[in-house]
Order: C-alpha cells, then sequence, then structure tokens
C-alpha cells in the first residue's frame, strides 16, 4: 500500500490537497483510495468524496498510525495529518511504521504557507529538513504527483 502522509500548518489547503489526489487516483490510475482525516480545525465532507472511504481520527494520530493503517485495505492511503502534530514525534512515529509495516511504500509531504514561514519558522525548517518533498503555497496536485 502506499501511504501519503500531508504534514503542516494549513487545513483548508491540506482538505483540499486530499481531496484531489484521492480523485486522480480513483479516476485517472483506477487505484483504490481511503482519505484519512485528522485534521483538528475542519473536518473533510464526506459529500465531496466519490465511493473513496474516509477514517475520521480525532487527536494525536502519531501513535494511532499501526492501528488504523492495519485496517486500511485499499491501494492508497492519503493521511491529512492534525495541523498540531508535534513534528518530531510525528516523524519519528512515521520512521517506526516502516518497521510494522514493511510493505508500504510511505511519502511525506511537508506544506509550507506564508503563516509558516513567518510566524513558525522552526516548523518551517522541521518540514523542510524531515518530510520527503515539500512545497511552498499554493500547492498544485499535478506538482505533488509528479514527485510521489
Amino acid at each position: 500500500m502506499k501511504v501519503i502522509a500531508l504534514i503542516g500548518l494549513v487545513s483548508i489547503e491540506k482538505i483540499e490537497l486530499a481531496i484531489q489526489l484521492a480523485t486522480h487516483y480513483t479516476w485517472e490510475t483506477d487505484q483504490s483510495v481511503t482519505l484519512i482525516d485528522n485534521v483538528t480545525r475542519l473536518a473533510i465532507d464526506a459529500a465531496r468524496l466519490s465511493d473513496e472511504p474516509l477514517i475520521r481520527v480525532k487527536d494525536d494520530i502519531s501513535e494511532k498510525l499501526v492501528d488504523v493503517l492495519h485496517n486500511v485495505h485499499t491501494d492508497i492511503a492519503i493521511v491529512a495529518v492534525t495541523e498540531t502534530a508535534e513534528l518530531d514525534k510525528l516523524f519519528f512515529n512515521l520512521e517506526g511504521l516502516l518497521n510494522y509495516m514493511p510493505d508500504i511504500e510511505l511519502h511525506t509531504v511537508g506544506l509550507i504557507d506564508t503563516r509558516t514561514c513567518d510566524c513558525f519558522p522552526h516548523l518551517r525548517q522541521k518540514l523542510e529538513a524531515y518530510a520527503d518533498v515539500h512545497f511552498l503555497a499554493p500547492f498544485d496536485v499535478h506538482e505533488v504527483l509528479e514527485v510521489i
């Protein structure tokens, strides 16, 4: 299974990108997708999805990832990680995920906006250092798809 973790302070943009990725994989590549919604500020609106399963995980998903993903039986899982995630802990647990589920293909995507750059430069540094790839807002689904 391919797991795509969308990480950063942005909420609306993260949700939009998650939906766009799910739509692409479902309709353009005919792969099955599960969306895992962990965004704190907003929830993904299930009405905006076609047939993709949606799992809502409240609170910190870092330590729940193994349990959540064991219940996912699709080709791709897109995880919209909460904007309140403690990045050191999150990335430590993402790395550990590979020990428990060695068959997954993990992609971490850092989403950086102006607010992150200006108000929380240490978070931007962590996203740039830890994530496999990172993008500056506005986010383009085609640019993301090119590298994951």
